[in-house]
């Protein structure tokens, strides 16, 4: 008798080469095993550095289909004010990448149903923001796990940014496994990306 695939624990990482990942295809994952006890838990390379670059930083800038390829990233509008604020310079480059973070987060909860969402950003030895590792689950146990990953990886930065630095030669891509390293561990709430926003605005800032 052939098994119900939709019964085994699944775990899917999302490695895509920029912000190339569709919303659809998250929904997709989550949708496999929605009528079961636990989703599809999701590992997602979250490239948020790309976002602004592809939005451009002054409308003109926008790469052609910018506001196709954003939409289907978030699966919502979403992102526009905050783009919008970051060229204005109301927010800085920093602020930016965690608002798009919250709203990935927050579709993720709000939208498809995860209880538990973790984020880890990572950048290289020169600390160029390169990418957010974020994970969703609604199963306690990976949540714990995750959790405990996350926490440790972050509280070795480091030491791994020295070893990465010392073990460094010649020229490397800014993406060379060796110059990669976790910034810091984010256990931070969710907010309405709204909301999210608005305090940005009321805090004071260097956009850079």
């Amino acid at each position: 008798m052939p098994h119900d695939l939709r019964w085994f624990p699944t775990f899917a990482f999302l490695d895509p080469f920029g912000i190339e990942l569709r919303w659809n295809t998250i929904r997709a994952l989550a949708d496999h095993k929605r009528e079961r006890t636990y989703k599809v838990e999701l590992f997602l390379l979250f490239a948020t550095p790309a976002i602004m670059r592809i939005a451009g930083l002054a409308p003109e800038k926008a790469v052609a289909d910018a506001d196709a390829r954003l939409t289907g990233l978030f699966g919502s509008e979403d992102w526009q004010p905050i783009v919008e604020a970051r060229r204005r310079q109301l927010i800085g480059g920093d602020q930016a990448r965690e608002a798009f973070v919250n709203i990935m987060r927050w579709r993720l909860a709000h939208d498809l149903g995860y209880q538990r969402t973790h984020v880890l950003e990572f950048k290289n030895t020169r600390g160029t923001p390169l990418y957010h590792m974020v994970f969703a689950s609604d199963h306690a146990a990976g949540d714990r796990i995750m959790a405990s990953i996350y926490a440790t990886a972050a509280n070795r930065n480091q030491d791994m940014a020295q070893d990465a630095r010392a073990h460094k030669t010649g020229v490397q891509s800014s993406f060379a496994a060796s110059e990669v390293t976790p910034l810091r561990y984010k256990a931070t709430p969710l907010v309405n990306p709204s909301e999210y926003l608005e305090a940005l605005l009321a805090s004071p800032t260097d956009a850079e």
